[in-house]
């Protein structure tokens, strides 16, 4: 769907922004919201969201000093090849995800080389996971419960969290990690 609009809106704000309106729909966002998910600017945004009110392609919803934006979903649906809401995808916030795959991929290439201790490689996985912890959360891929992990009881707890950033990104973890 996101080459699809890419391809119909051009690379750039417009797509990003119609993604993240199309997959949220039917829920309204500000401008910040907007910005961030899509990876731009505050400005950027808000210039491509007036232009989008101004042709009906999404609603503006205005609150006081704030203006809130909804994507008016079932007439973008056969566009995009959705037969219903139930047929949309949901958001991906690939920009978190990616991120934090390109550093689980590289902390694990950094420590592959090193003859460190089972203690001291649960310990530096242990830190990169809570560096990690709220793009996880993010992107919703689930931290497993670390309680009573100690030491190096922690790298199996490690190993599953690589297996859910595997499956969300569809690949093996041996591959990837």
């Amino acid at each position: 769907m996101a080459l699809l609009l890419r391809a119909l809106l051009g690379v750039g704000a417009r797509a990003e922004i119609v993604r993240y309106l199309y997959t949220t729909a039917p829920g309204e966002a500000s401008v910040a919201e907007v910005a961030f998910a899509s990876a731009f600017g505050k400005r950027n945004t808000g210039n491509t969201l007036r232009d989008l009110a101004s042709a009906k392609a999404v609603r503006r919803i205005t609150a006081g000093n704030e203006h809130r934006y909804t994507l008016f979903a079932d007439a973008w649906d056969p566009l995009l090849g959705a037969p219903g809401p139930e047929y949309r995808p949901d958001f991906v916030d690939w920009i978190s995800l990616l991120d934090a795959a390109a550093q689980l991929v590289h902390w694990s290439a950094r420590h592959r080389e090193t003859k460190k201790s089972d203690y001291l490689l649960a310990s530096d996985a242990r830190q990169l996971v809570d560096d990690l912890r709220s793009a996880f959360d993010a992107v919703r891929i689930p931290v497993p419960d670390a309680t009573g992990a100690h030491g190096e009881a922690f790298l199996p707890v490690f190993d599953a969290l690589l297996q859910n950033v595997a499956a969300a990104l569809n690949v093996e973890p041996s591959d990837a990690f």
